[in-house]
C-alpha cells in the first residue's frame, strides 16, 4: 500500500512525521513503517497498540467496545493537555476530537439509540446498565495500565506469548521492511524458546495465538 498517497498527516504530536520521518508503507490494523536518513521505524496501528496494551495488563483484547471507549478516554486526555498548552485550535487537536467523537458515537451513541427504541422501562434500564458496565470496563483498564501489579488480570489470554508475538512481528517488519509471515514470526519465537513444544496440537495453538495477538491477517 502506498502510504504517502493514502495516509494524510493531521499534525498530531504523536505522528512521527512531525519529527521528519517519512511514512513509506502502512498496513491497516497492523503496522506503519517510517524511514528517516536510512533509519527504519515501525509503529503499531492504533488497534494493535491497544490490543498489546490489553494483553500486557490482563484485559480481554476482544472486548472491542471497551477498547474503543478506552481510546476515546485517552484522546480526551490528550485534548485536555493540548487545551492547557494553548493548542485548542490546532489542526492535530481537531483531528483527535473527530476520532474521539467517532469512537463514542460507535459505542455509547449506539446504546442511546437502543434506549430510545426500548418498548418497556426495564429494557431501557438494561441498556443503561450495559453502558455503565462498558465505561467501567474501560476505566478499569486505565487503572490496570497505571498499576499493572494491582489488576486482577485474566491469565487465560496467554498474554506473554501473544504480546511477544506482536513485538516479534514488529521487529521482523522493521528488519525486512515488509510484513512478516506468520511462519517467520513462529520460527523466530520458537528459536528463543517461545512456543508449544509439549502440545499435541501445536499448529492449532499457534493459530489461536495469532488470533489473540491480532496478527491473523499476516501472510502465511
Amino acid at each position: 500500500m502506498n502510504a504517502k498517497e493514502e495516509r494524510p498527516y493531521h499534525g498530531s504530536l504523536l505522528d512521527p512525521r512531525g519529527e521528519g520521518w517519512v511514512l513509506e508503507q502502512w498496513w491497516p490494523g497492523l503496522f506503519d513503517l517510517y524511514t528517516r536518513d536510512g533509519e527504519v521505524r515501525v509503529e503499531l496501528s492504533t488497534e494493535l497498540g491497544f490490543r498489546q496494551a490489553a494483553l500486557l495488563h490482563g484485559n480481554n483484547p476482544d472486548d472491542t467496545d471497551a477498547m474503543k471507549i478506552q481510546r476515546a478516554l485517552f484522546m480526551s486526555a490528550v485534548i485536555c493537555e493540548g487545551m492547557k498548552a494553548g493548542m485548542d485550535e490546532s489542526f492535530g487537536l481537531q483531528h483527535f476530537r473527530k476520532q474521539m467523537a467517532d469512537e463514542i458515537a460507535r459505542t455509547l451513541g449506539a446504546i442511546v439509540i437502543e434506549i430510545w427504541s426500548s418498548k418497556e422501562p426495564y429494557q431501557a434500564e438494561e441498556k443503561v446498565n450495559g453502558a455503565i458496565n462498558l465505561v467501567k470496563r474501560a476505566m478499569d483498564a486505565l487503572v490496570r495500565a497505571k498499576f499493572p501489579g494491582r489488576g486482577r488480570g485474566n491469565r487465560s489470554y496467554d498474554m506473554p506469548k501473544a504480546a511477544l508475538a506482536i513485538g516479534c512481528a514488529r521487529y521482523l517488519c522493521a528488519k525486512h521492511r515488509r510484513l512478516p509471515t506468520r511462519r517467520e514470526v513462529r520460527s523466530k519465537l520458537e528459536n528463543v524458546g517461545v512456543g508449544y513444544a509439549r502440545s499435541k496440537d501445536r499448529n492449532g495453538k499457534w493459530a489461536d495465538l495469532f488470533i489473540r495477538a491480532g496478527l491473523a491477517d499476516l501472510p502465511d
